[in-house]
């Protein structure tokens, strides 16, 4: 369902490209090796990656990209993260890998983009249950979904999804 979203998206002086079109792929995989190494503490897998890894997982989400859409995020042009969707069964959406790799652009950047897919994943889907996972402590993964009202979610709706004690699964209710 996720491929009706558009390739390119605005939001004020940012431009998310999709994966599949953005043309830097050097760059970006660079970027998240150095980011996902850096900070690798902060996500549910902490071991190392390559560019090969980095390499490969990229080309896993342009082949999957009806369920999964990662777009490279350009403000004036410099590369400065990345955010994705991944869409699982029973009409669950997970915003996920919001990593920003500059402070370029507004302090609330990351927010105004997760705002702006989670309008998008309910344009697709108005009974859609979009949440997000945290691992347990990230203070910036917090702080980018300050956008949005967050609930812990049922049993019912983590039916199926293996996450690790350290990560927080929480559902959105309602933007701020």
């Amino acid at each position: 369902m996720l491929e009706v979203l558009p390739a390119n998206i605005v939001v004020g002086d940012t431009v998310l490209h999709n994966f599949k079109v953005y043309p830097d792929r050097f760059t970006l995989v660079k970027k998240l090796v150095w980011y996902r190494n850096m900070f690798r503490h902060s996500f549910g897998n902490t071991n190392p990656v390559t560019k090969e890894s980095t390499t490969k997982y990229i080309e896993n989400i342009i082949q999957n990209s009806t369920t999964r859409v990662m777009y490279a995020i350009e403000f004036k042009g410099e590369l400065i993260g990345v955010y994705g969707i991944n869409e699982l069964p029973g009409k669950r959406f997970l915003l996920d890998h919001a990593m920003r790799f500059s402070p370029e652009g507004d302090k609330n950047l990351f927010s105004d983009i997760g705002k702006r897919l989670v309008y998008m994943v309910g344009e697709i889907d108005s009974d859609a249950l979009i949440f997000i996972a945290i691992k347990t402590g990230n203070k910036f993964a917090e702080k980018a979904h300050n956008y949005g009202f967050f609930a812990p979610m049922e049993s019912v709706e983590l039916e199926g999804l293996n996450y690790g004690p350290e990560i927080e699964l929480k559902k959105f209710v309602g933007l701020r």
